[in-house]
């Protein structure tokens, strides 16, 4: 397919040509830039939550690429397709600062629960950019013929956004939390209430310390993808309102 489908983006152009491997002959490499191929992808293997249509305040369409963004989230996905229907999606997201500041973490400090910012877990200046490997589904069906394949072209891509990145920026995984999802939003809200920086009353937690930073059972290929790219789990911390575990690699 041409690359003029992402014209003038050089970035998400490489990243096309990376995941364009020769998957078998009965195998169709499709890039996700038309809403035909979006929700054929979704309805059979599902989309990443940042993989948006249409361009708005915070993100850029997921048919724009991948790009070091100053002002939004990008995203870009790809998908492989058997007999006509889809079997994998991948998706990779770079997040910029203006959006890295507003993300919150809740750190188990001795016992008390401080809402925090990626500067406050890492000890570092807030990044430039974070490269996030996102959603990702093989069919089970397809996982002895496409998974090698799969890793390799996913971290060929993780070391190209690596290369061309600019000076700080950060890898990030996040894998979801214990949290259950009725209670997620009361969560936020809490943490909204609370503020960057302060403890979480006691009286107030409607979950266990005992889970911050515990991954939900079937997010562990999740897990297994951050420590085999390199990243570092950041102990005693969850992320957001489901407080899964945060994988952090400092790559610039």
């Amino acid at each position: 397919m041409s690359l003029e489908i992402y014209k003038n983006n050089k970035i998400a152009q490489e990243v096309n040509k990376i995941a364009n491997l020769d998957y078998g002959s009965d195998f169709c490499y499709k890039p996700i830039v038309d809403i035909e191929t979006y929700n054929l992808v979704k309805s059979n293997l599902g989309m990443d939550i940042r993989s948006k249509i249409e361009e708005n305040q915070k993100y850029k369409s997921v048919f724009s690429g991948l790009d070091f963004d100053s002002d939004k989230i990008r995203a870009q996905a790809f998908s492989i397709y058997h007999n006509g229907t889809p079997i994998l999606v991948s998706t990779m997201c770079i997040v910029p600062k203006v959006w890295i500041e507003k993300q919150i973490y809740i750190h188990d400090d001795g016992g008390r629960l401080k809402v925090c910012n990626i500067e406050m877990i890492t000890n570092r200046e807030i990044p430039q950019f974070l490269i996030v490997p996102a959603w990702t589904r093989l069919n089970n069906l397809y996982t002895q013929r496409l998974a090698i394949k799969g890793v390799r072209t996913f971290n060929s891509i993780i070391n190209y956004l690596s290369s061309a990145a600019p000076i700080g920026t950060l890898i990030e995984m996040v894998a979801q939390g214990l949290v259950e999802k009725e209670k997620q939003q009361e969560i936020s809200e809490i943490i909204d209430s609370v503020g960057v920086g302060n403890y979480i009353p006691k009286i107030d937690l409607p979950f266990s310390k005992d889970i911050i930073g515990k991954n939900y059972p079937g997010s562990i290929p999740t897990v297994k993808a951050a420590v085999a790219l390199g990243l570092k789990k950041i102990e005693s911390v969850g992320a957001g309102a489901t407080l899964g575990p945060v994988f952090i690699k400092f790559i610039k």
